[in-house]
């Protein structure tokens, strides 16, 4: 609850501001901004980058969960990025692919 009510004064919501000093203060401790599903998104998407960087493409097979066997499968989320022609992708995302 604490974290959010701070990244929802970060953007000057409900009548809540946080200091430049405050941000600063947070970001010196590692404070994460970004949401949980936001921070998931973007590691996976650091992962495609290395599967490239390996293989020189971006055809994942949809089985292939690389070198962290208990984390998800990067095949199967590529897929879902693939699936996902909604306006649920935002744009940001669909450049980023």
């Amino acid at each position: 609850w604490w974290a959010r009510t701070q990244k929802t004064a970060r953007k000057g919501k409900n009548n809540h501001l946080l200091t430049p000093e405050r941000v600063a203060e947070l970001d010196s401790f590692g404070f994460v901004w970004a949401s949980a599903l936001e921070e998931q998104w973007n590691s996976m998407f650091n992962r495609l980058g290395q599967f490239k960087q390996q293989y020189g493409h971006c055809n994942v097979p949809k089985s292939f969960r690389g070198e962290d066997e208990k984390g998800p499968h990067l095949g199967s989320w590529v897929f879902r990025q693939r699936r996902n022609t909604s306006d649920a992708l935002c744009l940001e995302r669909k450049e980023k692919l």
